[in-house]
């Protein structure tokens, strides 16, 4: 059975509501992965009757989410009564956000959503209220080490559709940056391994000969203007084949990266790679 994604509130007296209106109304129309947004059900109500009065809400569970998506949006209970109004956060506001993400991760670790997305926050009104990490991407590491156990440096990918890249540094001011750079960090940073699927998805035969010459090709091939090969992953079925690549610590050469689409891949209990992500697609420009 297909999992949902699980959308966090963000800050509730932002603009969360708005795009998940807006997402919700657009499902068909931009074929969207089913999603549930993480909430307090009679605040979403609230902003629905106020902002969005066509958008039905259903109060579920996550096991119910992709079967209500088509005629309500979703919404799963956190647990945390939210009293902050269009623009105006009050103390409800943090524990709120916060309380989103951490079920969000939560539900991915425990297999009952595929993915976590995010709305933004407000880091002034989370840092008031004795928030320690620097954004989203530092709290969801700290979680994944909690809930998982792996401990990890978090990396953040800003993508487009023609380019994708993970800056070294995240969350300084520009001013700080060149006085954080360090060796270590430019080198571990550079070690973050990048994933491919490889694609199979009609091959009725049996693993076609040219992708095992692929993975031998690049198996045996040391440059560095071309990606590693750490190791191949496989799953059950032909079409969950990953290839684990690592990037040259230095290319001689410009280098970008393009994806076809890009998704999230969420650790599964039984092994560790749960294949919920669509095509990943890595390429080098050299």
């Amino acid at each position: 059975m297909a999992l949902p994604l699980a959308l966090t509130l963000g800050e509730p007296a932002g603009i969360g509501p708005d795009i998940t209106f807006a997402a919700w109304r657009r499902r068909a129309e931009l074929g969207l992965t089913p999603f549930y947004i993480l909430a307090d059900p009679v605040f979403l109500r609230g902003c629905a009757e106020r902002i969005a009065p066509d958008v039905p809400v259903a109060v579920v569970e996550p096991s119910a989410a992709v079967a209500a998506f088509a005629q309500a949006l979703p919404v799963v209970d956190i647990g945390v009564t939210i009293t902050a109004k269009p623009g105006h956060p009050d103390d409800s506001s943090a524990p709120a956000a916060i309380a989103a993400i951490r079920r969000a991760v939560h539900d991915v670790h425990s297999g009952r959503a595929r993915a976590v997305v995010t709305n933004p926050v407000a880091k002034a009104i989370l840092y008031r209220s004795g928030f320690a990490e620097p954004g989203h991407t530092e709290y969801l590491a700290k979680l994944a080490a909690e809930m998982m156990g792996i401990t990890a440096q978090p990396v953040m990918m800003l993508w487009s559709p023609e380019l994708a890249v993970v800056p070294v540094t995240i969350h300084l001011p520009l001013r700080e940056v060149m006085t954080r750079l360090t060796t270590e960090l430019i080198s571990s940073t550079g070690e973050i391994v990048a994933l491919k699927k490889l694609k199979l998805e009609r091959e009725a035969d049996g693993f076609p000969i040219t992708s095992l010459r692929e993975i031998q090709t690049l198996m045996v091939s040391k440059h560095p203007n071309v990606v590693n090969l750490r190791e191949v992953v496989v799953g059950d079925a032909l079409n969950q084949c990953v290839f684990q690549q690592e990037l040259p610590l230095t290319f001689q050469r410009p280098f970008f990266f393009f994806l076809d689409r890009c998704d999230i891949i969420t650790r599964h209990p039984k092994w560790q790679w749960k294949w919920s992500f669509l095509s990943l697609d890595t390429r080098i420009i050299l």
